[in-house]
């Protein structure tokens, strides 16, 4: 499970910074002493993992758009043309049994006028939670601003 953040404002750029919560997770050094569990989703707990990309250097990170990565990051969609979007890459998602693929999907996304991330997570959440609990199967990584631990705790019970 994931929040995430989008490109930084102004810089043009598809720059992610990602950060899991989970049972078992860690960082890459293993301690990350700047971001508590208590802070992703609500007080999810569990150690935390910072996934990034276009990292200076560029050593580190997944490389999102390279071979074996199915990526849905539509952000500037609105909010039903980016829930279409986001179910759209679940179901394939679950369809893809055998599939090497690493699915991630990113259920966060922008409006004009814009409004507060936690806004935009009010409405997409609730319908992201509803999918997780009535589809069983293989969802992949789901990048989701604000999403709580219920929602946190349903995508990895039913991935």
């Amino acid at each position: 499970m994931a929040c995430h953040t989008g490109a930084t404002p102004g810089s043009g750029s598809s720059s992610h910074s990602t950060v899991t919560a989970g049972p078992g997770a860690a960082s890459s050094s293993g301690t990350n002493s700047k971001v508590k569990p208590a802070d992703v989703g609500g007080g999810a707990g569990g150690p935390v993992i910072v996934i990034l990309d276009n990292f200076a250097g560029g050593a580190m990170g997944i490389a999102w758009h390279g071979n074996g990565i199915d990526l849905e990051d539509n952000w500037s969609a609105g909010e039903d043309e980016k829930w279409n979007y986001v179910r759209t890459h679940l179901d394939t998602a679950r369809d893809s049994t055998g599939s090497p693929a690493m699915f991630i999907t990113f259920s966060s996304f922008t409006t004009s006028p814009a409004q507060a991330p936690r806004e935009l997570a009010r409405k997409m959440n609730p319908k992201l939670h509803s999918y997780v609990r009535e589809n069983r199967g293989r969802l992949g990584i789901i990048a989701s601003d604000y999403p709580g631990p219920t929602l946190i705790e349903d995508i990895i019970a039913h991935n």
